[in-house]
């Protein structure tokens, strides 16, 4: 039987072994990183054999102990209990937990060691200066006193666009004591505003993703720099509007046009301009083509149309909801395919011509339909060949590309219904500034119609010749005065609406034997060549409340009322607002009122009748957004007689 001295032999024999093993990984501080797994795994092995062993030797001398955790002791010879005795292997670690130390963890020395025990790094205290201890990690984490970095300064969007992806570089952040690393963005208080990268570097942009909404929606998220110590500023809140397309709020910056969902401009193959996402831009909601050729967008919308006799309205007041609200109607240019669509492209200028290829662009000779004037038989690209007539526009325009179509009639009107709108709310606010034509009667886009490269009205608006007879080039006027030419009164309006070219639009025809039609929403107005045109399968019949006399006369009684304002899509009355003629002959008269600017009604009746809207550059007050000529048949050809292009989808949005 062993002695309880030769007990206490065997028990430090073990002892020493566990020393060693320690002993082993401590002189190896910096490497322990990757090899804690063996010692812990060692360690843990030795104990188990030490606590194994010890109990053999308990039971083989037969000695009475105690346990107490990981501590024994034995009862000695003369009946009393020796000293605990603990087995557990010494750490060389002053601390052990599960996080890192702080500046304000004050250890009594220096080198003072601590152990993560969550993620294994090991930290040495290098400066123990009482709460500014400067903590050196072993993964490269270091903590230490820090001056916090500031917040971000620079501004960001107050609106974001249904389906749209945009990229937005934060800055303006210092750091008193290093350099600012990194933003991060977080805290989004909606799932339908998210960021790809939550934390970016300095000088890269966080890519901003906005779900397919149903309704605008208020979002607001946290931004915060991040400087060379790991540590973050306080944060700022930003708050943004998620907005569904928006055609903006009369009489303010922006009304009239918009930015278009992310699934339309790919669609399209179309490039946002410059400040195409700025409500105050030149360019806001304007889109480039792969000719170059600049587009507008328009958001889809709902119009209401009252008849009230007070000034500003004067027979008729137009209101614009972002909804379907009551009283309001979807103007019918935003239905296509059978669906109704997120919004439309419609071209900034009248169709000029670059080689072969159909473009809006500004300062060129418009196209016309006649051999003598730029002809649009020039317009042979993507296998096009059009016929020199007024039918010929269908194909002049596919010279673009198939998913082009001529611009329609409703597109007209809906134009001609914006701008109303803008300026009668820019009256109402007794604030004009955000249309620039609101200062010269009448109050309507102005344009080339005096046959001397000026507006009959407004003196300022002076065009450059294109070199045939007193037409202008497309937008060909004076920066300082362009947002007079445009149909909201801004540069990022869509232009040349008011005389120049009279323009021939889609959607509206008589056949052979002069019945009128409206286009179906069901046909896909791009499908739309010279013949399918004149097929009258795809269009509904209408009948037209008014006298067609062979007769010019113009728009406007003094107050009378002049559209029904029918929200009932189905019905003639709906259908006669959008190709935007009036609801009775009570509505014209020969001389018009300054309400619709004079603008001239040609009310003829004719066979396979192809209107054309605008007027063109000698018509004076007759020229206008809301000019018809309803005389030509589709045969036929005109100097001044033009159109432009549009991009409407085929899919709902």
């Amino acid at each position: 039987m062993l002695t309880t001295e030769e007990l206490n032999i065997a028990i430090e024999e073990l002892l020493v072994k566990a020393r060693s093993v320690f002993d082993k990984y401590d002189g190896a501080f910096a490497a322990i990183g990757t090899q804690k797994d063996g010692a812990v795994s060692e360690l843990n092995t030795l104990h188990t054999q030490l606590m194994s062993d010890l109990q053999d030797l308990a039971n083989g001398v037969g000695l009475e102990h105690e346990w107490d955790g990981t501590s024994v002791r034995f009862k000695q010879n003369d009946g009393t209990w020796g000293s605990w005795v603990n087995l557990q292997a010494p750490s060389s670690f002053d601390y052990e937990q599960a996080g890192n130390p702080g500046v304000n963890t004050n250890p009594t020395t220096a080198n003072a060691k601590w152990l993560n025990i969550s993620t294994a790094e090991l930290f040495v205290c290098t400066d123990n200066t009482t709460d500014a201890n400067i903590w050196i990690g072993s993964a490269g984490t270091t903590v230490q006193p820090n001056a916090l970095p500031t917040n971000p300064t620079n501004s960001f969007p107050a609106n974001l666009y249904n389906n749209q992806t945009y990229s937005h570089t934060f800055g303006g952040a210092t750091d008193s004591d290093g350099t600012i690393t990194h933003y991060v963005v977080d805290q989004i208080s909606s799932a339908n505003l998210t960021v790809a990268t939550a934390e970016v570097a300095a000088g890269s942009a966080h890519e901003f993703n906005i779900a397919d909404i149903a309704s605008d929606e208020t979002v607001t998220f946290r931004v915060r720099s991040k400087d060379d110590y790991g540590s973050y500023s306080t944060g700022i809140t930003v708050t943004v509007q998620l907005k569904l397309s928006s055609i903006g709020v009369p009489g303010t910056a922006g009304f009239g046009v918009g930015v278009a969902p992310d699934s339309l401009v790919t669609a399209f193959n179309l490039t946002p301009m410059t400040g195409y996402s700025d409500p105050t831009h030149d360019n806001y909601g304007n889109y480039a083509d792969a000719s170059g050729s600049v587009l507008c967008y328009i958001p889809k919308h709902y119009v209401k149309k009252t008849h009230d006799t007070a000034a500003p309205y004067n027979g008729l007041r137009i209101d614009i909801s972002g909804g379907a609200d009551v009283g309001y109607a979807l103007p019918r240019c935003f239905v296509n395919n059978g669906v109704e669509v997120a919004g439309i492209f419609v071209d900034k200028f009248q169709l000029g011509k670059e080689g072969t290829v159909g473009v809006s662009k500004r300062n060129l000779d418009p196209v016309s339909t006649d051999s003598a004037h730029n002809p649009i038989s020039a317009l042979t690209a993507n296998g096009q060949s059009p016929a020199q007539r007024y039918d010929g526009m269908y194909a002049a325009v596919k010279s673009r590309g198939d998913n082009y179509s001529l611009e329609s009639i409703f597109v007209f009107t809906m134009l001609a219904d914006l701008a109303d709108a803008h300026y009668q709310a820019c009256f109402r606010a007794g604030d004009f500034s955000s249309c620039a034509w609101a200062d010269v009667a009448p109050y309507q886009p102005k344009g080339c119609n005096n046959n001397a490269l000026a507006d009959n009205n407004d003196a300022s608006v002076t065009y450059t010749g294109s070199g045939y007879s007193n037409c202008g080039l497309t937008g060909g006027v004076p920066d300082a005065v362009f947002a007079k030419i445009t149909h909201n009164g801004q540069k990022c309006g869509v232009a040349d609406l008011n005389g120049n070219m009279w323009e021939v639009v889609a959607g509206y025809i008589t056949d052979a034997s002069g019945n009128h039609f409206v286009l179906k929403e069901s046909v896909d107005i791009k499908s739309l060549i010279a013949s399918a045109a004149y097929d009258t399968a795809n269009y509904d019949a209408i009948t037209i409340p008014l006298t067609l006399d062979s007769t010019q006369v113009a728009f406007g009684n003094g107050t009378n009322q002049f559209f029904s304002g029918s929200t009932d899509r189905n019905s003639d009355a709906y259908k006669l607002d959008n190709i935007g003629l009036p609801m009775a002959d009570t509505a014209v008269s020969s001389g018009g009122t300054a309400r619709y600017g004079q603008d001239g009604f040609w009310r003829y009746q004719t066979n396979s009748m192809c209107p054309i809207a605008g007027g063109n550059w000698n018509n004076a007050a007759l020229s206008g957004v809301r000019t018809r000529y309803l005389y030509d048949a589709r045969a036929h050809s005109g100097r001044g007689v033009g159109g432009r292009a549009c991009l409407i989808p085929s899919v709902a949005g």
